[in-house]
């Protein structure tokens, strides 16, 4: 999910034992035989609790629907791909979690309740997280990039934690590249193996502090690490596009190739071991679904009775260290019910009977009663009938079922990214109406102050950017980087009618109404002046408009992204471009974005490579490092975003962006029109990058869109309101 593109951002604007798989106390079920619809072993329901107006604590946004909210729970909408999810082995009410792009998270009451835990996290996010088991406080993770060009050098590699997930630190710089299947890290006694993807087979001694290699098997990722239960130097890995190896860790190391009965090229993407039985090896292998061997891997057959086999197929593989027969299975890039469940050690299958019991996610994500991607399963140290994975959307499910239902568990767990120019909206005249448009499940509307919202999904899915006027009347940009279309709704997101054809490129787009003039609309190189019925093209793409007079707009000389930037006004919305700002010499990859000050049309803010620019008295001046805008990690001062309060020309945002890396610095804020910054990423950070900024026109209010959810944050100043 997600392609970290150096984007042209233009414009301006918003856990007791249990021995039988059907005995376990904690998979009661109701009088009619059907899943509870909520159920938590750890204690009673979770209740919202809402966060002191704390102005040093940003607070969550979740993507909550009405029933969400009518059942008590506080929401989490996911959409990030849980990559790793992990129990901790002595204490069953500890699970963590690690996702593509927004690191790792924690829940200490069994799943119910999951907060984020990435500080000292530079990476993107994982590829496979493992817990100390006997300590449920060490944790490891392999750190990934995630990204089709490869591995960051200065972020990627082996994490680890001693605290819970309180501090991260990176203690072996290695490549990990995206991939989906099994866990790069095993436990053997004292000693703990890390497979890599370009360093093979590694292996510590000392708790993580140091890492030396044992073997490369072949060319390729390990995507799978398992370790003998009996004879811990004995170790079983699988290589990408080579398959199954062997390796006993002794003098001299011995690597043998046990991938007998196994179609060539083909690879586990996960392996299970019978842990009394170290002879039974039971693999999945994609689109050939799942093998069992029963003499140590000299041979394998197929185990798919119930699985239904396509597309990239089985990945994901994860058998109860409670009840050994019990395993489960998921899936990746054929949609339907899954994980599957096997009670039986493989030889049959059976697909969940009801995701999502008890509706409480349906009305967020319409997808939801199956799910397209593979996810990972964590099944229960201590309850064979409990197990953790994710739904459609990729929320948190739990089942108690041993698989046959699966409930929402993921509270807190947040992940719709507003990822755009303007991905906040807000209606001018109504305050409890806010739209989030996300980057991978569209657009959301609250009619309630962000209490609880809806989706206006479309079948473009993405939408980027949009602007909402009276309640009714959305506008949208759906689609992807291939190309996007403009639609319009004027039914509240009922029903859409395409508008226009913005192309390729315009990812983060900018889309306003006119302040003055509310049948006046903006959307890229479109204009309409009748509330989005019909739409002229206009002579440049407008990036920005000053909101003192929704006349006076703002675009690039030349809209070639390699073209030096020469920003131009109009004073007649759009038809004329009379004025040219002195040249910036950035072109579009250094150039970011555009924002207008709110009370002088002549006072612009660009977000560039290197910090924030203001146009004052015939020129440019520079805001970086010496003004409180600090370098991130990275040693750089990307700032991508940018957004000024509406009504306070003083208070401006400023988000920072490190493409192709890791997580940068977070959020800062000027109070004095931007001559000096402060960082303000407070409880979100020190890591986190903001993809969206929006200020609310109505209070002040300051939200951000990430890979971690939407947050907000009072205004400057409010802790001294009554």
């Amino acid at each position: 999910m997600k392609n970290m593109l150096i984007r042209v951002l233009v414009g301006a604007a918003w856990a007791g034992a249990c021995t039988g798989v059907l005995g376990c106390s904690e998979s009661s079920t109701t009088p009619g035989g059907q899943a509870p619809t909520t159920s938590e072993p750890d204690g009673p329901p979770y209740k919202p609790i809402e966060p002191a107006d704390d102005p040093n604590l940003w607070k969550q946004v979740p993507l909550r629907s009405q029933v969400q909210l009518d059942a008590g729970l506080f929401g989490g909408e996911g959409m990030q791909m849980i990559y790793g999810l992990s129990y901790a082995p002595s204490n069953a009410k500890v699970v963590y979690l690690v996702s593509d792009t927004s690191q790792v998270w924690k829940s200490d009451n069994g799943g119910q309740r999951w907060t984020m835990k990435h500080r000292g996290f530079l990476s993107n996010g994982g590829l496979s997280i493992v817990v100390d088991p006997s300590d449920e406080n060490i944790v490891f993770v392999a750190g990934s990039l995630q990204d089709s060009t490869g591995s960051d050098p200065d972020a990627d590699g082996i994490y680890r934690t001693v605290d819970g997930g309180d501090n991260w630190e990176r203690v072996y710089a290695t490549a990990f590249a995206s991939k989906k299947g099994g866990v790069n890290f095993a436990f053997a006694g004292a000693a703990i193996y890390a497979g890599t993807d370009e360093e093979g087979l590694l292996k510590s001694v000392d708790g993580g502090d140091s890492w030396t290699s044992v073997a490369t098997p072949a060319d390729g990722p390990i995507v799978d690490v398992r370790v003998h239960p009996a004879r811990p130097a004995v170790i079983w890995v699988s290589v990408v596009g080579e398959g199954l190896f062997r390796i006993d860790d002794g003098a001299p190391v011995a690597v043998e190739a046990i991938s007998a009965g196994i179609s060539v090229g083909a690879y586990p993407r996960s392996i299970a071991l019978h842990p009394a039985d170290p002879q039974q090896l039971i693999v999945s292998l994609g689109s050939a679904g799942v093998y069992k061997s029963l003499d140590g891997g000299k041979s394998f057959a197929p185990c798919n009775t119930g699985l239904d086999l396509g597309q990239d197929g089985f990945t994901y593989l994860a058998r109860s260290p409670v009840e050994p027969y019990a395993l489960y299975a998921s899936s990746y890039l054929v949609g339907g019910m899954h994980p599957y469940h096997s009670q039986d050690n493989c030889e049959s299958w059976s697909a969940p009977e009801a995701m999502d019991v008890g509706d409480h996610i349906a009305a967020i994500h319409p997808e939801s009663n199956g799910q397209y991607w593979s996810t990972p399963i964590a099944p229960s140290p201590s309850d064979a009938n409990v197990a953790i994975s994710s739904g459609g959307g990729n929320h948190i499910n739990k089942t108690v079922t041993g698989g046959k239902h699966w409930t929402y568990s993921g509270d807190g767990y947040t992940g719709g990214r507003a990822g755009g120019l303007t991905s906040f909206a807000w209606d001018r005249n109504d305050p409890q109406r806010l739209d989030v448009f996300l980057t991978d499940f569209g657009p959301y509307s609250s009619k309630d102050g962000g209490k609880t919202f809806a989706s206006m999904m479309y079948e473009g899915g993405s939408a980027v950017a949009g602007a909402v006027q009276g309640s009714t009347i959305v506008c949208a940009a759906f689609g992807h980087a291939a190309g996007l279309g403009l639609y319009v709704s004027h039914d509240d997101g009922a029903v859409w009618e395409r508008a226009g054809e913005l192309g390729a490129g315009d990812e983060d787009l900018f889309i306003a109404f006119h302040p003055q003039k509310p049948d006046i609309v903006y959307a890229g190189q479109f204009k309409s002046s009748d509330g989005g019925q019909t739409w002229d093209t206009l002579p440049k793409r407008v990036v920005g408009m000053f909101i003192g007079d929704g006349d006076i707009v703002y675009a690039y000389e030349d809209d070639d992204p390699l073209v030096a930037r020469v920003v131009v006004q109009s004073l007649d919305g759009g038809q004329s471009w009379p004025r040219a700002f002195p040249p910036t010499g950035l072109n579009g990859a250094d150039l970011v974005q555009l924002a207008v000050d709110v009370a002088d049309s002549d006072r612009l803010y660009l977000a560039t490579l290197d910090g924030v620019w203001i146009s004052h008295d015939g020129g440019w001046h520079t805001r970086g490092p010496a003004h409180g805008l600090e370098l991130d990690r990275f040693g750089s001062n990307y700032t991508s975003y940018l957004a000024v309060d509406p009504n306070r020309p003083e208070v401006i945002y400023a988000g920072k962006w490190i493409a192709f890396k890791g997580h940068a610095n977070g959020v800062f804020r000027s109070t004095d029109r931007g001559e000096s910054w402060q960082n303000i990423t407070f409880n979100l950070g020190p890591e986190f990058t903001p993809w969206a900024l929006g200020v609310s026109p109505h209070d002040g209010t300051v939200f951000v869109g990430s890979s971690h959810g939407t947050w907000k944050l009072s205004p400057p100043g409010s802790e001294l309101r009554p």
